[in-house]
């Protein structure tokens, strides 16, 4: 019969994949991170910032869903995609345009650097937020054999500077090139933003692929790049972990040398179609980096040409380069496939196979709520039963108490081993038959806790609990 194995991060092999080289080790090469483990009083001012605003990739009191190369992926439409990056570019205009509206003047070219600097990083820090949540339903790519790279401790203060470089001086490029107080912001959308929006991307991916190539294969410049791959399994806040020459490149170089290259096509790129544009990028730069184990790609409006030539970047091409690559390497695009695609440079995928997407469980990118949990109505895996292999945490019991509870058709039968103190494991099978539970997650984590349900909570067609032997003891039956 088949059935699908989910095991918490905490259970996986976890295995460093060091790059070798022949001379002694610098080290800050080390990707050790344990910094969050150490008493708050112990961290530098960066350390606090990053817990403060919560920008860690994964929470340490929840678990991680890991899942076999093969297992089913959901995937995210290409709309919600297009939904979350709109809202989040167009409500710093909309609240400019509102103060011009109310005032009757316009703001100074530092205050309005200042403006989209800040809101550049608060929609940054919402969509690690989002990606974080992401990662807790539905893993990452290659997470059955290694976690996702955390911030090094002997990198922290690089780390968050480097984010905070990039979310400063962007905007002050876009403010000093195309800014000016005699313009509002709605004068400076054109009708041409939609072709901008897929232009822009793969133009800045022309530039950057070959930047990106050449530093790889030029022995001085790849002694620039090689701190960017010293992490196998990067995360969002590692998405500039890298030295100082590369960030001039990513954060200045590269934005500039595309958005010239747009106007010398004759594109009008206005303060509102370049603030629109970079939106785009660095929500790509961002998940690109998150390992997330989702068939997502990159949203545009070049979708369809992307597509016809098979060039649409997916999340698991850039998690190969860094996981599969070194100095000799292959997908150096970022926001596209089609350059390493004319140029023969692509690298075959893993996970992200046409036989692993699950076409009928799409994820919402919700805005203002959490998204919604991973097993959808119908089970992703159209398989009879599925078999749940956590720890005791929270999240384990949510995720085997939503299918009891919401009665998930074609599910029959969920295994769920229980932790123990030491470390052994008690199996209990939950036969759901359609039915129904307590609605209380909590209740429900109760019941799968302890084999049965209190006689306090009221429920209905509680599924029963059959005695299944462990290397801890058993349960009693109930029901």
């Amino acid at each position: 019969m088949a059935t699908s194995t989910i095991t918490t991060a905490s259970e996986a092999g976890k295995t460093t994949m060091a790059p070798a080289t022949s001379t002694t080790r610098n080290h800050k090469d080390s990707m050790k991170s344990t910094w969050r483990t150490w008493d708050k009083k112990t961290w530098n001012h960066e350390q606090k910032i990053m817990d403060l605003l919560g920008l860690h990739p994964t929470d340490l009191n929840r678990e991680v869903p890991v899942f076999a190369k093969t297992d089913k992926m959901a995937y995210v439409p290409h709309m919600e995609g297009h939904k979350w990056i709109l809202f989040h570019a167009l409500w710093p205009l909309l609240v400019h345009q509102a103060y011009i509206y109310l005032t009757g003047r316009n703001i100074h070219w530092l205050a309005a650097f200042a403006f989209y600097s800040i809101t550049y990083k608060f929609n940054a820090i919402r969509e690690i937020h989002k990606m974080r949540e992401l990662g807790h339903q539905y893993g990452y790519l290659d997470g059955d054999k290694h976690e996702r790279d955390q911030v090094p401790d002997s990198r922290t203060k690089e780390v968050l500077h480097s984010l905070t470089s990039t979310a400063t001086i962007r905007p002050i490029v876009s403010c000093f090139l195309t800014y000016a107080t005699s313009q509002d912001p709605l004068s400076t959308f054109s009708w041409y933003l939609p072709l901008e929006i897929g232009a822009y991307g793969a133009i800045l991916d022309f530039w950057f692929y070959w930047y990106h190539r050449v530093m790889h294969e030029n022995e001085t410049l790849w002694s620039f790049h090689r701190t960017h791959h010293l992490t196998k399994h990067p995360s969002p806040l590692l998405t500039l972990y890298a030295d100082s020459v590369q960030e001039v490149f990513d954060i200045i170089g590269i934005p500039i040398i595309t958005y010239g290259t747009m106007r010398l096509m004759g594109l009008p790129m206005g303060f509102a179609d370049w603030w629109i544009c970079q939106q785009y990028v660095v929500f790509a730069e961002l998940w690109g980096h998150s390992g997330l184990r989702l068939y997502s790609t990159p949203p545009t409006t070049f979708t369809p040409i992307l597509r016809f030539f098979d060039a649409e970047l997916l999340t698991e091409d850039h998690d190969l380069h860094h996981r599969k690559g070194w100095k000799n390497s292959y997908n150096y695009g970022k926001q596209t496939r089609l350059w390493d695609r004319l140029f023969g440079t692509c690298h075959e995928r893993i996970e992200a196979v046409e036989g692993n997407i699950d076409w009928n469980t799409p994820v919402s990118l919700s805005l203002w709520f959490p998204t919604p949990h991973p097993v959808p109505l119908e089970s992703p895996l159209s398989i009879p039963d599925v078999v749940y292999q956590m720890d005791q945490g929270r999240s384990t019991r949510e995720s085997a108490s939503d299918i009891l509870r919401l009665g998930r058709p074609g599910i029959s039968t969920i295994s769920v081993p229980l932790n123990t103190d030491d470390r052994t494991f008690t199996t209990a099978t939950m036969t759901t038959q359609g039915s129904q539970a307590s609605s209380d997650p909590d209740i429900m984590g109760q019941q799968l806790a302890v084999g049965a349900a209190p006689s306090s909570v009221p429920t209905t067609s509680l599924p029963a609990v059959t005695r299944s032997s462990g290397q801890s003891g058993t349960f009693d039956e109930v029901g």
